[in-house]
């Protein structure tokens, strides 16, 4: 079961993307960080690999197939994590066992998780965490997964949205060598709709619902697929509080969508493996916990967030800073600065008055 922070906790949920370690230090990585994290009375990650030494490695899996042992829980419980969401493109690697030996040592640290389980509604149920007199519901979602690891009425996986691509021709290939294709993105009607009605009953069993999505392009796309924000406006409409996002392993643009929050992708915080195209910068999102729910939406810049991330204030971070803005003036989202922090706000002025989509 979950353990509620002490009173003294400060009164903000804060999160971030993808984290795990393999090889590391969690004692090490997270230091300088963790006591953020764990003075905070909410704070959520994305648990991107499995705790487990048992099950076998899924057949077919593209890359390295990668795990966590369990005593690796400490990636977690160090800095001080308390819920987590197990839907992504890891967390089956060692299939069934590997995914419940991995919610049998997060139940036994007492850490609450979120999309994944025996079967469908273990999958689709939400984790609740308890503050103020508050509940918070949390749903986790992948749209990125090899086929097979979404839980189904009498299998073992993950919360799954299925995303149906079709790939166009560019008109101008001839002229332009090199072109690449385009591409339209749509979530499967029936997942969509199920994810809609998570959302629906989660809301009246708490307080604020948070969805959390694994999607995108990984390996540091920075810019939007058309499904993202559609699924991201999907579950607002149903009734969430705020959308986090992860997988891209760099930051994506942060909106605010009839008045709530989407951050599209956190980027990593303490990420067990070597890669080029992973960005070096990262942030935490943190909401504002109220007598109702949430309150503002500030973000901190996060320095060195593979290895041994680090909170900066607004000078070091300015560069990170920068490039959110620059990434989210297009939803209307402009940032105010606020001590080492900066407060996310819509501004329509923002938004372009005519905008041409297509071949330059």
């Amino acid at each position: 079961m979950f353990r509620e922070r002490d009173a003294n906790a400060k009164p903000r949920m804060v999160l971030v993307g993808d984290v795990a370690t393999e090889t590391a230090d969690p004692s090490k990585v997270f230091d300088l960080i963790a006591p953020y994290i764990g003075s905070s009375a909410i704070a959520f990650a994305n648990c991107e690999w499995p705790l487990a030494d048992r099950g076998q490695p899924w057949p077919g899996k593209a890359g390295r197939v990668v795990k966590s042992l369990p005593e690796l829980v400490t990636t977690y419980t160090i800095p001080g994590f308390n819920v987590v969401c197990l839907a992504n493109n890891h967390l089956m690697n060692f299939g069934d066992e590997g995914m419940m030996q991995t919610i049998e040592v997060l139940d036994r640290a007492g850490i609450a998780h979120c999309g994944g389980g025996r079967n469908m509604e273990e999958a689709h149920r939400p984790a609740i965490v308890t503050w103020g007199g508050l509940k918070f519901a949390f749903l986790s979602y992948t749209s990125v997964f090899t086929p097979g690891m979404e839980a189904t009425e009498n299998r073992t996986g993950m919360a799954a949205i299925k995303i149906e691509s079709n790939y166009r021709i560019p008109t101008r290939l001839h002229e332009v060598p090199g072109n690449p294709l385009t591409c339209d993105t749509k979530a499967r009607p029936a997942h969509l709709e199920r994810m809609k009605s998570d959302i629906a009953n989660a809301k009246k069993i708490s307080d604020v619902v948070v969805v959390s999505m694994h999607w995108g392009v990984s390996m540091g796309h920075q810019h939007l697929i058309g499904y993202q924000v559609d699924v991201g406006h999907a579950a607002i409409d149903a009734g969430a509080d705020l959308v986090v996002g992860h997988h891209p392993h760099t930051i994506q643009p942060i909106e605010i969508y009839k008045g709530k929050t989407i951050a599209y992708s956190l980027a990593h915080c303490g990420f067990d493996m070597k890669s080029h195209t992973f960005a070096e910068e990262s942030i935490v999102l943190e909401m504002e916990l109220t007598a109702t729910g949430l309150g503002r939406t500030l973000v901190r810049p996060v320095a060195n967030p593979i290895r041994r991330p680090r909170i900066v204030d607004l000078k070091e971070g300015a560069s990170t800073i920068e490039w959110l803005r620059r990434l989210s003036r297009p939803h209307g989202t402009t940032f105010i600065d606020e001590g080492d922090a900066v407060v996310a706000q819509y501004d329509s002025a923002l938004i372009p008055t005519e905008t041409h989509y297509g071949e330059a």
